[in-house]
């Protein structure tokens, strides 16, 4: 079930809508409006023939859920020694493919495959900047309005657990890509909106080995160590 095909279909399917609903919820709404009736009889059909419609209901639920717990994307880890630790100047950016859990004025939102830049600043914090531009799907659907703009992930080196390498999926595109699993903060839907500490997991996918590897060995930079001051 973890074809990148299938993952990225349903990424078009939950994530463009027509009105309100979804088109993925528009399509089992259908299916269930096909099955009542054949499961009534109340058709010419037999009433057994229900079954398929409810098998595509079935259908859809798992994989949309398979789906959307792995991101809509698939990482392919490789083997090998992580890059020597070698800063990437404050001036330079690198062009990603983002996948992961983004913020921006205290809204926090899941996002797929979202070209941008990650860059690194002089204190050491690495931030990825991307846009969300409107898209449609099938003709039909269309991305919420809401979403658009401008949207950030930012990561301080003590927030970052694990780095790994390796070639990233979505749908037929593929780039090497690099895995970071690092502390974040999520804001609650209470009225409250308390902050919640999470370990989420970033996806860079980059254009090239090298700039990967250039990337790679960004994350893998740690702040200097400042000495004290004696009198």
């Amino acid at each position: 079930m973890r074809s990148p095909a299938i993952m990225r279909v349903m990424h078009g399917l939950a994530h463009h809508h027509v009105g309100s609903p979804s088109l993925l919820q528009w399509l089992c709404i259908l299916l269930l409006a096909l099955a009542i009736p054949l499961a009534l009889n109340a058709t010419a059909l037999p009433n057994w023939s229900a079954a398929f419609p409810v098998a595509g209901l079935a259908f859809l639920a798992y994989a949309w859920w398979t789906a959307h717990t792995h991101d809509y994307v698939m990482f392919r880890p490789e083997r090998g020694t992580p890059p020597d630790p070698v800063p990437l100047p404050p001036g330079q950016a690198i062009q990603v493919s983002v996948t992961g859990l983004f913020a921006v004025e205290e809204r926090c939102r899941h996002h797929v495959w979202l070209s941008g830049e990650y860059r690194t600043f002089p204190t050491r914090e690495h931030a990825v900047i991307t846009r969300l531009e409107p898209t449609r799907y099938c003709r039909i659907g269309r991305s919420r309005e809401q979403l658009e703009g401008m949207w950030y992930i930012f990561c301080q080196p003590g927030d970052i657990a694990d780095i790994a390498v390796g070639e990233l999926c979505f749908g037929s595109f593929r780039k090497p890509c690099v895995r970071l699993t690092h502390r974040q903060e999520r804001s609650g839907r209470l009225r409250r909106r308390r902050v919640k500490r999470i370990m989420g997991i970033t996806y860079l996918a980059c254009d090239s080995e090298q700039d990967r590897c250039r990337l790679a060995a960004d994350l893998n930079t740690q702040p200097a160590a400042i000495e004290p001051n004696h009198p």
